[in-house]
């Protein structure tokens, strides 16, 4: 399936880890009041971006089950090219606070 960063979801999760890995709670919190997405579709959004190898789960912390996300190599070369069609930095964007 080819990848699409036409969502603008998808976007800000990625461009949310562009920088650092985070927890997924702390991605949500920071993209949906300005994305409308419910906690439902982000989750879905996180599962797709996985399975499409462009993020991944590097930590369960045992003690509350929260994941902690980062991007993979592939998810990093996707945004920047993503970018550089925009001729801009991934994280440019100053409406992208997470980042």
């Amino acid at each position: 399936m080819p990848h699409s960063l036409e969502n603008a979801p998808m976007m800000l999760i990625m461009r949310c880890l562009y920088k650092e890995p985070q927890r997924g709670t702390k991605i949500f919190e920071e993209i949906a009041p300005r994305s409308g997405l419910s906690y439902d579709n982000f989750s879905k959004l996180l599962a797709q971006l996985a399975e499409e190898n462009l993020i991944e789960n590097i930590e369960k912390n045992k003690s509350n089950g929260k994941a902690v996300y980062k991007l993979t190599r592939a998810g990093e070369k996707l945004l920047e090219k993503s970018a550089h069609k925009k001729y801009e930095h991934p994280c440019a964007d100053e409406r992208h606070a997470a980042c």
